[in-house]
């Protein structure tokens, strides 16, 4: 299916300093951090193959510059969505002749294939870089392209998902917050309950099983210690085609009438919002006894830090009145 120039434009009028960020960091961290590297190496002859491949390794998986990719892809995601619904941009698109499907499908189609075009490209011209300095044993040594390749899906699935959040959210805020949580939730919430128990008394508790960081996105772009591998690949690739379907069919549902609410489907309050406190609780409950906590005062930081947090996320949720609840459901 053709994507209509008009909806291109419009998405590019309203992302285009998101999809520059987009395209400077795997530049930075891709070809500029070769450079560097390049300019490092050669000043240290005599090294062994397999120190020029740790260092070649270091750069081709963008080291540093991971989190900025998961950032930006995030961002974007928010900006397509979050932000048209808060800026009227939303009711604008509905005046095209165009279905509702067909306007996700841009986003997701802009969104994927300037992701795609900034990573690769950045990481070929590293990888020729390299390869014109005379590093091929090294970078053969260094093997990147599974890592690549897990790394540049995991990022895809990220944004899909991220879009598919903002099918169910009223603005940029929330859209942002539920990513952010939802992303990180399988391993995040089992070192949150792990932190809960340890300042309750609990001991020799286990660390985050490696099952459940393939089942955290992005897990596939930060994790340098054990890298993913592309046996795992299908987790994002389900995860993103998941995601494109559910978030076509619902933004064909989405209700404008609710535009700039936390949630666009009321029916999910209830669960978001005792998972939203639960989660903010967990958060600052940790935060606040490993800033200020010491002896027997660990568990009084904590559960004020836990209150404290839970009640700002019940204030922040706000559920919309009953005269608009009544009026639309999922």
């Amino acid at each position: 299916m053709l994507i209509p120039k008009t909806v291109i434009r419009q998405d590019i009028k309203q992302t285009w300093m998101i999809l520059v960020g987009l395209f400077i960091v795997p530049i930075l961290g891709f070809p500029v951090s070769a450079y560097l590297r390049i300019e490092r190496l050669n000043r240290s002859s005599g090294a062994s193959i397999e120190t020029y491949a740790s260092h070649i390794e270091g750069v081709l998986r963008a080291r540093g510059y991971s989190f900025w990719m998961i950032l930006f892809v995030i961002l974007l995601a928010a900006f397509f969505l979050g932000l048209e619904r808060r800026n009227g941009f939303h009711d604008l698109s509905m005046t095209f002749p165009y279905k509702r499907s067909t306007l996700f499908l841009s986003k997701w189609v802009l969104g994927t294939g300037a992701l795609a075009f900034s990573y690769i490209g950045s990481f070929l011209v590293a990888y020729a870089m390299f390869l014109s300095h005379g590093y091929e044993e090294s970078i053969a040594a260094a093997d990147p392209w599974p890592t690549f390749l897990a790394t540049l899906i995991g990022l895809i699935g990220i944004f899909t998902f991220s879009l598919f959040v903002g099918t169910i959210t009223g603005n940029i805020y929330s859209q942002l917050l539920l990513s952010v949580g939802c992303l990180y939730f399988p391993a995040g919430i089992f070192s949150l309950v792990r932190d809960f128990l340890y300042v309750h008394g609990a001991e020799n508790l286990p660390s985050t099983p490696y099952w459940l960081g393939t089942l955290t996105m992005p897990w596939y772009v930060t994790n340098f210690m054990n890298p993913p591998l592309l046996s795992y690949s299908w987790i994002p690739l389900l995860v993103t085609l998941f995601s494109l379907i559910m978030g076509v069919r619902l933004y064909e549902k989405s209700p404008n009438e609710y535009n700039g609410e936390f949630l666009l489907f009321p029916r999910l309050y209830p669960a978001i919002q005792t998972g939203v406190i639960l989660g903010a609780g967990l958060i600052t409950g940790v935060f606040l006894e490993r800033v200020l906590g010491t002896g027997s005062f660990s568990l009084l930081f904590y559960w004020t830090g836990f209150l404290l947090g839970g009640i700002s996320a019940y204030l922040l949720i706000k559920i919309p009145s009953k005269d608009k609840k009544s009026s639309t459901a999922v």
